[in-house]
């Protein structure tokens, strides 16, 4: 049966049973189908569609956008093993009903091998990188901590300030 499995967190291994055919809603809210906790993920953040044993993953608007197999997509086919980044929890599906990736459609490196080409994914299974933007949310992270020092340091200041002045006014 094919599923979804949590790959990191604290509900690591974690995982969902896909239904034959339909949809399965991802996302933070309660309201989706498969809850997904995680600070980058979106409230409704994407969708997997169910058709025969075709699996199409869809972003449905989220805010920090979707992975497959560490490509920004809107919508993707899944295949087994595939890796799906919510923000920056990676979800894998699995199971014998979802097919495995047809070899002209390898989602790795190729390696020539004498007469033909072997296709080898390029990473661990267990481990998904994250997209290069969320550097930039480290970044930003940074300056919010500097910007609240520099407030506590300006409002410590004011306060030594404050009493200097009534202490030397006399009063």
């Amino acid at each position: 049966m094919a599923h979804l499995v949590l790959m990191e967190g604290e509900k690591k291994g974690q995982r969902f049973e896909l239904p034959p055919s339909g949809q399965v809603t991802l996302g933070r809210a309660q309201d989706n189908v498969f809850v997904v906790d995680g600070l980058a993920v979106s409230s409704h953040h994407g969708m997997v569609v169910i058709a025969g044993d075709v699996f199409t993953y869809l972003d449905v608007g989220s805010t920090n956008g979707s992975f497959v197999n560490d490509e920004q997509i809107h919508e993707a086919r899944l295949y087994r093993g595939d890796v799906v980044l919510l923000g920056t929890t990676p979800v894998m599906i699995d199971g014998e009903d979802v097919p495995e990736r047809p070899p002209d459609e390898s989602a790795g490196e190729m390696i020539e091998s004498g007469p033909g080409d072997i296709r080898v994914r390029t990473r661990a299974m267990g481990s998904a990188p994250r997209p290069a933007g969320f550097s930039a949310l480290k970044s930003y992270n940074a300056q919010w901590i500097a910007f609240v020092v520099l407030l506590g340091l300006a409002v410590v200041g004011a306060l030594a300030y404050f009493f200097y002045v009534r202490a030397n006014s006399g009063t």
